[in-house]
């Protein structure tokens, strides 16, 4: 076992390992340049992992609570979610849990609560597993990550049951603990798809053939423009906690290939596009854009969702259609997981922990079930 940073990553012998060359064009240009350089808003250490035949990245913070969510917890539970209560689609609950988070935001910006190392930290929505960690392999590393970062909490991102349930038995046996992350998607090629399911997706393919939507591959000189339709959608309406790309990012992931993309188009015009990666067979998509200021009645959600089903179907995979817009994703076949981060702190006294503890019980006791009844 062995950490490399940016000064002894030339010493990693990437051929041997497992995903080495997606994982060298990814981390390499990252790791030299900083993260700032390709995600405005990321501002993290990183290192790479190597255990056996396997490399891990890894992101190491201590505060940086105007980081994206991707590195920060404060983020993702905090002011990340205050931003997502309008999926509660109802105003008094809105308000009261606004109050709600609030009060607990006080209280853990002054907690360890970013304090943390994450394994496998691709710096993107959803974190997909290359290979299963053994339970030998996880101790190996618990115990490595504990000892090199003794003042850290060490945390895994983007586990769910229907795609790893034999690993978190292992999380588990090995002293993890879990804390839900969010409520996501999942679109498996081999679900029955009802009839309801076939009719709005034939809806779908419709308004593909109505408005002359057509496809192609994006040449260097689309970057821009992709760029722009994805902070149109992620940024600006969405949230400026999303990973803030550079067009640096853009053009590394399209040069070499860790990014696969489509370009709707109409007319000559790009009006949208998807970034799609793939790894084990999952399929998800850190990146989806379209003109906003287009009419809703064109459908260009509607049309690129409907891309992403196909890609899916046609290729076999698993899509993971990650969080938010719960029923029109359930109204296409996707199903609704809740995704967990698994945590270790059993290396820290018992102040330091209590942060976590304080969150997971917060998280258990009302938000899991919220998102399970209300499906957001």
């Amino acid at each position: 076992m062995r950490l490399y940073d940016v000064k002894s990553i030339e010493e990693i012998d990437w051929k041997t390992k497992k995903d080495g060359e997606m994982i060298k064009y990814y981390f390499e240009p990252l790791m030299k340049n900083g993260s700032t350089f390709y995600m405005e808003n990321v501002q993290t250490e990183l290192f790479l992992l190597e255990i056996d035949d396997i490399l891990l990245p890894l992101t190491v913070n201590n505060k940086e609570f105007n980081n994206a969510y991707v590195t920060s917890p404060f983020t993702h539970y905090i002011t990340y979610a205050k931003e997502e209560l309008w999926e509660l689609k109802n105003p008094l609950l809105e308000k009261v849990f606004s109050s709600i988070i609030d009060i607990i935001g006080k209280i853990l910006k002054k907690s360890n609560l970013n304090k943390v190392v994450i394994v496998n930290n691709w710096l993107l929505s959803t974190n997909l597993m290359g290979s299963i960690l053994t339970k030998d392999q996880l101790l190996r590393i618990t115990n490595y990550l504990v000892a090199t970062f003794p003042q850290h909490t060490i945390l895994f991102r983007s586990l769910t049951e229907n795609l790893h349930r034999q690993f978190l038995d292992t999380m588990h046996n090995v002293g993890y603990q879990n804390v839900m992350s969010r409520a996501i998607y999942l679109f498996n090629h081999t679900t029955k798809l009802t009839k309801k399911h076939e009719k709005t997706l034939q809806q779908d393919k419709r308004l593909f053939e109505k408005y002359h939507y057509y496809v192609r591959k994006p040449k260097m000189d689309d970057i821009p423009k992709i760029k722009e339709l994805y902070d149109q959608l992620y940024i600006n309406k969405y949230s400026r906690h999303n990973p803030q790309f550079t067009k640096e990012f853009f053009e590394q992931a399209f040069q070499f290939g860790f990014l696969q993309f489509m370009l709707l188009c109409q007319g000559g015009k790009v009006k949208g596009v998807i970034g799609y990666w793939v790894r084990e067979g999952v399929l998800t998509t850190p990146v989806l854009g379209y003109n906003t200021k287009t009419d809703k009645k064109e459908g260009l959600y509607r049309v690129l969702s409907y891309m992403i089903t196909e890609c899916v179907l046609h290729n076999k995979y698993i899509g993971h259609r990650s969080a938010g817009a719960g029923e029109f994703k359930h109204n296409r076949g996707s199903v609704q997981q809740i995704e967990y981060s698994y945590f270790y702190q059993k290396h820290l006294p018992v102040h330091k922990r209590l942060s976590w503890t304080f969150l997971k019980v917060i998280m258990s006791l009302f938000v899991e079930s919220l998102a399970k009844k209300k499906g957001f």
